[in-house]
């Protein structure tokens, strides 16, 4: 509906329809507490609700439902702007001839630490062995360079693989003339204060510029000074830059593998660099992406003008909507789901859709966004990098096991229960690999609950997404509805 999903990759959301089917008769008030990218926001806008209160623990969260939501559109100066901004900034980076570069193919080669030796590796084994030394050790242990095997260019619309070794010289020759002066965010992929590392792969630990190549990182800090250039200024027309910027951010890492069975994008749910690599031309994404929110603000407010949206990323305090009001408003918040029930008026509808499990860490995957949206600037709207130890999933490395995740799950759907109002309804959203762990889940939350209407059903998504598992492993979907009828 409108390319709604299409404007970011969001791990694990549900598609428009999921939730529509669920949204009872009579809907007045909203809620949902595990907001994500604002699904259920998006949903409520096109209801009859008048009230939609959207909260999450991730910052992150709070930015792209409210940023997606608003009502602010990229003025025309600013979006021409960037498109001579970004054209010059390709005409430095990617540029060879007459050409374009659409994108670079890149290997990852193991030096041998004794002898020296390098090893093209287009899969990464358990254990390498240099042909030269006969050494057999963990990949962590040799020195890690790369290759470059070719590159894309495009040329009035024509596109060209080429692998000549003058043209590729040239590539890096231009990449090695690239100094950044540029702000980028340091540190590396883990847990602050703990030293527990990402989910990221069996090799080593990744620095964050470490999932860039060297020509990358300088676009996008350049492009990333210029947003807060303009964020300085004017805040909301930044923000709408910011959401670009992070939407096609994934497209300038290292982590977008060489396939001809799908587009770039990222693939699994971590920090990754596969052996056989693009490194795309973040100026067309960036732009792309530009024109892609763009289009759908317009969409938007070509069905919808009248409602408001107010976000608070600190200490929410919820003035209600007066009965009678003809405009929709709609509440963003930072908030536990734990506690935001305290807070928040008699619902109609409640959207419970919890991290599921040990399949996606949110933390994580948030992560990387987060400490570009804190920026050079310091946007205190980003500074919490604490919430990992809320966080509702299983995550083993942080002390929480199932039993906290069922625990969790079992309070915060009994809490919400008590504030539907009567006819109210109560929807929790799992998806699960292991049928027999959905059903353990379900009958221990069942235990907590009285005097509702309680059905379920079990199925396998029929929407082709990341709610069916990683490269198509697929899970079943639980569905949990509570309906209250005194």
């Amino acid at each position: 509906m409108l390319g709604f999903h299409g404007v970011i990759k969001f791990w694990a959301r549900k598609p428009v329809e999921l939730i529509l089917n669920e949204v009872p008769m009579k809907i007045d008030v909203v809620a949902d507490p595990f907001c994500g990218s604002g699904t259920t926001g998006f949903v409520g806008l096109f209801g009859k609700s008048d009230q939609i209160y959207l909260s999450d623990l991730s910052s992150v969260s709070i930015f792209i439902t409210s940023t997606l939501l608003s009502k602010v559109m990229l003025s025309e100066e600013i979006f021409t702007h960037f498109l001579d901004f970004c054209r010059d900034l390709e005409n430095e980076t990617y540029t060879i001839g007459n050409y374009r570069v659409n994108y670079a193919v890149w290997m990852t080669v193991l030096e041998c630490p004794k002898c020296h030796a390098q090893l093209e590796i287009r899969s990464m084994p358990s254990e390498v062995e240099c042909k030269r030394c006969s050494s057999k050790m963990a990949p962590r242990f040799f020195y890690f360079k790369e290759k470059l095997l070719s590159i894309s260019l495009e040329k009035n619309g024509d596109f060209i693989k080429t692998c000549d070794e003058k043209t590729l010289s040239e590539y890096m020759k231009q990449q090695d003339g690239l100094t950044s002066k540029y702000w980028y965010p340091e540190g590396k992929f883990s847990y602050p204060g703990s030293g527990i590392e990402f989910r990221n792969g069996p090799h080593r630990t990744l620095e964050i510029k470490e999932i860039f190549t060297k020509r990358n990182l300088y676009v996008v800090s350049r492009i990333y000074d210029e947003i807060e250039k303009i964020w300085k200024i004017d805040q909301k027309q930044g923000d709408v830059l910011k959401l670009a910027f992070i939407a096609s951010l994934a497209n300038a890492t290292k982590m977008i593998p060489h396939a001809k069975s799908s587009g770039p994008s990222w693939k699994i749910p971590r920090y990754w660099i596969p052996n056989i690599r693009e490194e795309r031309n973040f100026c067309k994404s960036f732009i792309r992406r530009l024109k892609v929110i763009k289009a759908f603000k317009e969409r938007l407010l070509n069905f919808l003008r009248d409602y408001e949206v107010h976000t608070v990323y600190e200490n929410p305090s919820i003035q209600y909507a007066e009965n009678g009001t003809n405009s929709k408003v709609v509440y963003v918040f930072k908030s536990d789901a734990r506690d935001t029930y305290e807070i928040l008026p008699k619902c109609d509808f409640v959207v419970l859709d919890p991290p599921h499990y040990d399949q996606v860490d949110y933390y994580e995957l948030h992560y990387l966004w987060q400490k570009w949206l804190y920026g050079k600037l310091g946007d205190e709207r980003f500074s919490d990098f604490d919430y990992w130890k809320y966080e509702i999933s299983i995550n083993n490395r942080v002390g929480h096991d199932f039993g906290y995740y069922e625990k969790s799950l079992s309070e915060i759907v009994s809490s919400y229960v008590k504030i539907l109002r009567n006819h109210g309804r109560l929807v929790l959203i799992l998806h699960n690999k292991d049928r027999t762990v959905l059903e353990k889940t379900v009958n221990k939350i069942k235990e907590g609950l009285h005097g509702v209407k309680i059905r379920s059903k079990v199925s396998w998504p029929r929407v082709t997404s990341s709610t069916q598992g990683i490269h198509g492993r697929r899970k079943f979907l639980h569905i949990l509805r509570v309906d209250k009828i005194y």
